[in-house]
């Protein structure tokens, strides 16, 4: 798992055209979670052609299913 923060600096490395091998250098992240990113963040929305900023709805974890809590 990694942090929004690290997820953002990819989306905005690779709409900056860097290689993916340098961008896993730099998160640690591999080429196909860095694919995966930026397919979400496209289907959420962002579109790097209009502007480069990376909203945290763009990177932030799906809600994850399991077993409800007792209230």
């Amino acid at each position: 798992m990694y942090d929004n923060a690290t997820r953002a600096q990819a989306l905005t490395l690779k709409a900056m055209n860097v290689l993916s091998d340098q961008i896993t250098a730099i998160t640690g992240m591999s080429e196909r979670t860095i694919r995966d990113v930026w397919k979400r963040a496209i289907d959420r929305g962002w579109n790097p052609q209009q502007s480069l900023k990376v909203l945290d709805i763009y990177v932030q974890d799906a809600p994850r299913s399991g077993r409800p809590t007792v209230q």
